[in-house]
């Protein structure tokens, strides 16, 4: 597995250096991991007053300051990584190292928990999300459990990210653990409240309503459970499918708290439009919970 870490010495990407470090532990064949940092653009004027190559250099020196700062971890003693220096807009820079080198992922350190869900996600890794197609596991504070197989929240809701989210699981046993348990969640919308009515005559009507919907409810919950079940059970991986009640965001969140040590999800987006990178269920649920979220991109 090669695996690309963004650095700028905050304390976001030694959460990234941290949980790369606790799975690499665990892996019979230890990751290739590269940390890149990215200077931003100069300006031109600045530039011209001093000199590309002193320019340069500056930029190099701080750098390399950075990685010097790490080198002391126990993380980045561990994990042994290249390091790389860009120039540019870092989310761009960095996603097209990702698909230069033909990483398998990406890690990133989030932000803490914000009242804002909004702004949980950085400016980098917002830009990053923009521009690759890669999967992207955002780094929270809580640091991963010392166990040889993860535990997994898949949240699916029909999609095709359910079944690539499931692939690269599959795909990735030493990351994950050679036996991970997956628990396939889908949320589906609550009708019970069609019964609260409180009219005699109309309960008749209201209950034909609310069985009707609640087996609207079972075909789709089936439909978007079953084939990713189908691909993880193929490569003989432990997989449930849990049906849960209400607000997707709230509900994932609050399951995943006593299942899980990871949210795995797609993240739905449109495309370059950087604001909007990650759908509102994602975004709600990366400002809601400590876990690190596996977010998988796909053409749409």
């Amino acid at each position: 597995m090669r695996v690309l870490i963004p650095v700028d010495g905050s304390i976001s990407c030694r959460n990234a250096l941290d949980l790369l470090a606790a799975r690499a532990r665990r892996m019979q064949v230890k990751p290739e991991v590269t940390l890149i940092n990215v200077q931003h653009p100069v300006p031109m004027g600045v530039m011209t007053q001093f000199g590309l190559d002193a320019v340069r250099a500056a930029a190099e020196k701080e750098a390399k300051g950075i990685f010097a700062d790490l080198e002391g971890s126990l993380a980045v003693t561990e994990l042994d990584p290249a390091e790389k220096i860009g120039f540019g807009i870092p989310g761009e820079v960095i996603s097209k190292e990702a698909d230069d080198e033909a990483c398998d992922l990406i890690i990133m350190g989030a932000r803490g928990i914000s009242p804002a869900k909004s702004f949980f996600l950085g400016s980098v890794s917002r830009n990053v999300l923009a521009n690759t197609m890669k999967p992207v596991l955002l780094a929270r504070g809580e640091s991963l459990p010392d166990r040889e197989n993860l535990r997994l929240v898949l949240a699916v809701d029909g999609s095709n990210y359910g079944a690539a989210a499931a692939q690269f699981i599959s795909e990735n046993p030493g990351f994950f653990g050679p036996a991970p348990k997956v628990t396939v969640v889908s949320v589906m919308r609550d009708y019970s409240d069609l019964t609260r009515a409180g009219v005699t005559d109309y309960e008749p009507i209201l209950r034909d309503t609310r069985e009707r919907c609640e087996a609207e409810n079972t075909r789709l919950w089936e439909e978007a459970t079953e084939p990713v079940l189908d691909i993880l059970r193929k490569a003989d991986i432990e997989a449930e499918a849990v049906r849960l009640t209400g607000s997707p965001a709230e509900e994932i969140t609050k399951y995943a708290k006593d299942h899980a040590d990871m949210i795995v999800m797609g993240s739905h987006g449109w495309g370059r439009f950087k604001s909007a990178v990650l759908g509102s269920t994602a975004t709600k649920i990366g400002a809601l919970t400590h876990l690190p979220v596996l977010l998988i991109r796909i053409e749409d």
